[in-house]
């Protein structure tokens, strides 16, 4: 189901929804550099997640990953959902025809860290496949539809990010 094709609940949800995909679209098609994005992810990431945790209706975690080339910390604020006991991203980078550098440095090192509400969590990271990819875009997409446009402007395949808490 493409992004036309959601059946909307009212004529002023599609219509910020439209909104939200135009801003987003316009920062990933025009800007190149994130210096726009550093105040807000700095507010982020030096109160452990608190501040700035969320960006429109999404709700924002930091990422920790380690950089698969430098093998340096990396921090990356991604907007998340908690479903089923776990948390997921969506790996859109905004409907752009490359991966994100934090989605390929977790194919390297699965293993990360997130920053939820304060509070840092180990994880081990996996991709969905399958029926449960399915399930779990459409449950993105229902919470999240301008994914649905990303999909339509890019032909990779958007990987859907699943973290798995590890217990020390």
């Amino acid at each position: 189901m493409g992004f036309r094709e959601y059946t909307w609940k009212s004529p002023y949800e599609k219509y910020l929804y439209q909104i939200i995909y135009e801003v987003e679209y316009f920062f990933a098609a025009h800007i190149e550099r994130m210096d726009w994005f550093q105040p807000r992810h700095t507010d982020v990431h030096t109160s452990n997640g608190w501040i700035g945790s969320n960006l429109g209706t999404q709700t924002v975690l930091l990422l920790e990953t380690v950089g698969r080339k430098t093998g340096q910390l990396r921090v990356t604020p991604v907007a998340y959902f908690f479903h089923e006991r776990r948390y997921l991203v969506v790996a859109s980078n905004w409907g752009k025809d490359q991966d994100a550098d934090w989605d390929l440095n977790l194919l390297k090192t699965p293993r990360a860290t997130l920053q939820v509400n304060g509070k840092k969590i180990s994880v081990e990271a996996h991709a969905a496949q399958g029926d449960e990819y399915a399930r779990l875009w459409k449950f993105a997409t229902e919470r999240h539809p301008p994914y649905l446009r990303y999909q339509e402007m890019t032909a990779r395949h958007i990987p859907i990010v699943l973290f798995e808490v590890v217990v020390s």
